[in-house]
């Protein structure tokens, strides 16, 4: 390593002080403590002294007794005290010596004097000024301090000769062991192992500040996102910050099961479990598009940003960030890492970069690893290895499920474990991506399409839930600039990457018309002559897919060229058209490498290589052998296909005029149903990706009936929402006396459930030999809004199985299709929100729920009913939310829960929700006869300025004697003194809020509420940005 000389005397000071430590203050500590044996940790040495000590311990008070945790390790790991810090052996000087001045006697330790125990502190202060002093000294100033220094440790050994009457020859011996340990120091080069202990904290900050200006600046040129440049021959560069809106997680402990969060919160949550200071490992997962390399970009350049103005939270734990792209090549280990990114910086430390590294606390960000190779499986194994025995260390991973599954046994057992899914861009925040995203384009390329009326034109086709993922609201902006009227309701995503594709082709065919070398050539003739060139591009996609490789070989690129000189096209053309050039850092310099653009479009590329294979419509040749012919035997499995496989199942159902290849109709179902088994065996098992499948081939009926056995046969957890508490409720109150009031009710619905399967079972759907069969237990299936179209189809082909029904929009349009779909099932949880949130005596859950209840044994619901339903509320319901519309409407709901709730034994939660515009107070009683429920979460919507006293008013009336659980205030429209007034009148009108006060608000000042909150009415405020109401 090498070092400046001024920092070089620096530490070598630092090592002089060692020696002050090792032969100074461990002599007199061992001389001071004459009947302390080298077995008897300090501890207890202390708590067994005897009466007549003169220790200071034996007289001070408890508090001054305590050791901290870092000093109780060291008393632990070392019984003999010779490996103290400083600090703490001058602590147990003062503590455990005998015949020293007062524990608190400041005039003996800290005024310069002769007396003992002056030397000892002022040893102790020479150690602390050297660490935290400047970092480089001249050679000068270091003989001036060791000179200091050797006279201030003869000077304590000698105090101590007197103060405990030794003899002249063992000071004599003990100052001669001085000299010669300073007579080392000064002559010897310190190695390794003694930098690290005497000089660690220096050299860690150091590194700390040196990488930290390396990586900076190279983090500056990789904060843009460009993911259509081949689109353009204007490169976009738009800035992270500038297009990202907001993403949904979710998080656990165990892969598939979590819980909502904020995504400002996700590096924060690694460092939330049972032991947060041991290594960590975070996978964060999402499928194709779903914005996981965009995320590290965020993370990345709110890393770079000055801790204040971070959205991000939990960064400022950490004192460095690496960042690595699974799909480079030539880096195998963390050394090469650090010598490749940061070479000055590893020139300078070397072999000290690791170990002080892992002094470090490190969030690592490792992008992509279902794009490893063979050379970054090395680099990340290589990682684990080192980095699991460092307290600190954050290792983040972002993939595709199937990268996970893969990868997740080779993580050593020492770090802890997370698991965050990337669902996608919520609802609500879609239009204003596609809004940011097309106004950054305008300012670049110059589009003269109205911004608004975009957003305008897609907003319904945004809440399809392909849309939910960023990378498909990019190919939906693109192809709307270019032509409108291709974006509708029906806009599939396979479809949206057709269109992308073709949209690539015809900016490909516009320069081809202009270029010197194709212009003599007509539009149609052009189309073919590239046929060759494109269906090559397609191949070597697949190949390098296989591979494991975003970049494609300079073999393949020859492979390219070739047809293109075959055929008359320019391949710069072709190649920029479809592929993007990036820079890559190598041995030899920077080069260029094609690759797709996205890993989504290159397993598109490889999809058009097998849906539009010659052999699939001419020949009974199957899908596996058409990917046997390109790649040989599939001894890898199929799951690095699996994307692939998806995209080939929605191109051949694309309608007719878009598909390039004629298949008849018998060949597709029998293709069709090879992809869906592929697709399983390439380890498909979310319900989700099924859901999508559905969805993408337009909900085709062979699709259907061979995706229902695996739909039904998932293994993994099913996430729909539902109400927390009640869930929890479900579990505490499991087996208790309580249920046998049911267990009549359970016992006609498990009959039901016999007599209705053997039915089902002579039905339509039936197995054999060659048909995947049903599961014998199906796991409860979710229906909701963004799937509907799909889900009901396929539910009415599932057995009987227990359903969630969760409706944020009015089911009004769908409820004859949802009572046909869901006849068989049986219920659990029916919520209605858009009935709850919108109350409407002209559109109530009733008929739904009379259609439940005869087969179901529901456990929770939410909507509005009429006080005839509310009596048929069947006893095993846990919770319940209901819609009040007027006064008459209240009257007569509060009376039938009077009369009802008794029949309710396991009832745990209530909600009301009171539109506080369409009621007086006057109407209202309490929601119970009787405090026999403590969760109880009032719902008053539309507070203005106006209705604060209304408000009040209604809180007063519905209340039980225990209060709410929380109240939420949605669509209220107040003022930051508005806000004060109500939280005044409900405090003057004592109502009782156990948990929080939910507000939907942007203001920032409303905060100040939390005080006032707390101290009227004893709960928290807590402020919605993006309630849903």
């Amino acid at each position: 390593m090498s070092l400046k000389r001024s920092k070089f005397n620096r530490y070598k000071v630092n090592s002089l002080i060692d020696v002050g430590r090792r032969v100074v203050l461990c002599h007199i500590f061992t001389i001071g403590t004459p009947s302390k044996s080298d077995a008897t940790p300090l501890d207890k040495y202390l708590a067994g002294l005897p009466p007549n000590s003169t220790a200071n311990y034996s007289r001070i008070s408890s508090k001054e007794k305590k050791f901290n945790p870092n000093e109780l390790q060291q008393i632990h790991n070392d019984a003999t005290c010779t490996t103290f810090d400083v600090s703490l052996l001058w602590k147990a000087i003062k503590l455990a010596c005998e015949s020293v001045a007062d524990y608190n006697d400041s005039n003996a330790w800290k005024t310069p004097s002769t007396r003992m125990e002056y030397y000892v502190t002022a040893i102790k202060d020479e150690r602390n000024n050297s660490m935290h002093g400047v970092p480089e000294i001249t050679t000068q100033e270091f003989l001036d301090t060791a000179a200091k220094l050797r006279k201030l440790f003869h000077d304590a050994l000698g105090a101590a000769k007197i103060r405990y009457r030794r003899s002249d020859a063992e000071l004599t011996a003990k100052i001669q062991e001085v000299n010669d340990e300073f007579y080392k120091v000064m002559l010897e080069v310190l190695g390794e192992d003694d930098l690290l202990m005497y000089c660690g904290p220096q050299l860690k900050q150091s590194l700390i500040l040196e990488t930290n200006k390396v990586l900076k600046e190279h983090f500056m040129n990789s904060l843009n996102l460009d993911p259509m440049s081949f689109l353009n021959d204007i490169k976009l560069h738009i800035h992270v910050q500038k297009v990202f809106t907001e993403i949904k997680v979710t998080r656990g402990r165990i892969r598939g099961e979590g819980e909502s969060f904020k995504y400002e919160n996700l590096v924060e949550v690694a460092r939330s479990g049972p032991k947060p200071s041991e290594p960590q490992v975070l996978f964060v997962e999402g499928i194709a598009g779903s914005g996981k390399t965009t995320y590290v970009t965020l993370v990345t350049d709110e890393w770079l940003r000055d801790a204040k103005d971070r959205t991000i939270t939990g960064l400022d734990y950490y004192d460095l960030l690496l960042r690595v792209q699974c799909r480079e090549r030539k880096i195998i280990s963390l050394y090469s890492l650090f010598e490749n990114e940061m070479p000055d910086v590893f020139l300078k430390f070397r072999s000290l970069a690791l170990p002080l590294v892992k002094q470090c606390k490190i969030l690592i960000l490792i992008d992509g690893l279902d794009e490893c190779n063979e050379d970054s499986e090395k680099l990340i194994d290589d990682i684990l290895t080192r980095m699991k025995t460092a307290n600190g260390c954050t290792i983040l991973f972002t993939s595709r499920p199937e990268g996970i599954t893969r990868f997740i046994s080779r993580v050593p057992h020492m770090y802890q474990v997370s698991y965050i899914e990337l669902i996608g861009i919520p609802k609500s925040c879609r239009a204003l991506f596609v809004r940011r995203y097309h106004e950054e384009i305008k300012q670049k390329i110059g589009d003269t399409q109205d911004t608004e009326k975009l957003v305008e034109k897609v907003h319904e086709v945004l809440k399809k839930e392909h849309f939910r993922l960023p990378l498909n609201m990019v190919f939906l902006t693109w192809i709307y600039i270019h032509d409108p009227s291709a974006i509708t309701t029906t806009t599939t995503q396979t479809q949206l990457y057709y269109s992308t594709y073709k949209l690539c082709q015809q900016k490909l065919l516009d320069r081809l018309a202009r270029h010197s070398a194709t212009r003599s050539s007509d539009r149609r003739e052009l189309e073919i002559r590239l046929k060759d060139p494109m269906e090559t591009i397609q191949f070597e996609s697949l190949l390098a897919l296989w591979r494991s490789q975003l970049t494609l070989e300079a073999e393949a690129e020859d492979h390219i060229r070739i047809s293109c000189k075959t055929h008359g096209i320019p391949h710069a053309e072709l190649l920029s058209a479809f592929l993007t050039l990036k820079a890559k850092k190598t041995h030899l310099g920077i080069i260029g490498q094609y690759s797709a653009p996205h890993k989504g479009l290159q397993d598109f590329y490889a999809a058009m290589h097998i849906a539009t294979h010659r052999k699939l419509g001419s020949t009974s040749a199957t899908v596996k052998e058409v990917l046997q012919e390109a790649l040989g035997k599939l001894d890898k499995g199929l799951r690095p296909l699996q994307n692939v496989l998806y995209h080939v199942a929605g191109l051949l159902h694309l309608p007719p005029s878009m598909v390039t290849q004629t298949v008849s109709e018998e060949l597709l179902r029998t293709i069709t149903r090879e992809i869906v088994d592929m697709l399983y065996e390439s380890g498909l098992r979310m319900r989700e990706r099924w859901l999508d499948l559905v969805e993408d081939t337009r909900v085709n009926p062979t699709v259907l009936r061979r995706v229902a056995p695996y739909f039904a046969a998932q293994d993994k957890y099913e996430y729909v929402f539902t109400f927390n508490e009640i869930e929890e409720d479900v579990k505490e109150t499991e087996g208790t006396n309580v249920e046998k009031k049911i267990d009549k009710q359970d016992q006609n619905i498990e009959e039901e459930k016999s007599k209705e399967k053997q039915t089902r079972n002579k039905g339509k759907i039936k197995t054999d030999g060659s048909n995947p069969s049903f599961p014998k237990k199906i796991k409860t299936v979710g229906i909701y809004d963004t799937r509907i179209d799909c889900s009901l189809p396929l539910i009415l082909l599932l057995p009987p199985c227990e359903i969630k029904i969760l409706l944020e929009q009015d089911p009004g349009p769908r409820m004859a299709d949802l009572i046909n779909a869901t006849r068989h099932h049986f219920c659990i949880s029916l919520l209605l929100s858009h009935h709850f949130r919108k109350p409407n005596p002209a559109g109530t859950s009733d008929q739904l729920l009379q259609h439940m209840l005869p087969r179901s044994k529901l456990l929770a619901f939410r909507g509005l009913l009429t006080e005839s339903s509310l009596h048929l509320l069947p006893p095993s319901l846990r919770g319940i939310e209901l819609a009040i519309t007027d006064d008459d409407h209240a009257a007569r709901t509060l009376s039938a829960l009077h009369s009802v709730y008794h029949k309710l034994p396991v009832l745990s939660r209530l909600g009301i929700h009171v539109p506080v515009t369409k009621v007086a107070s006057s109407s209202f009683i309490p929601v119970l006869p009787e405090n026999k429920i403590n969760n109880i979460h009032l719902h008053l919507s539309g507070v203005n300025e106006q209705l604060i006293g209304n408000a009040c008013r209604v809180a007063e009336a519905l209340q039980c004697p225990g209060g709410y659980q929380s109240l939420y205030l949605p669509r209220a429209s107040l003022s930051s003194a508005g806000w004060q007034r109500l939280l005044e009148g409900l405090a003057e009108a004592r109502v009782q809020v156990k948990q929080s006060i939910n507000m939907k608000t942007n203001d920032e000042n409303l905060a100040q509420l939390k005080i006032p909150a707390k101290d009227k009415l004893g709960c928290d405020v807590r402020f919605e940005q993006f309630l849903e109401w």
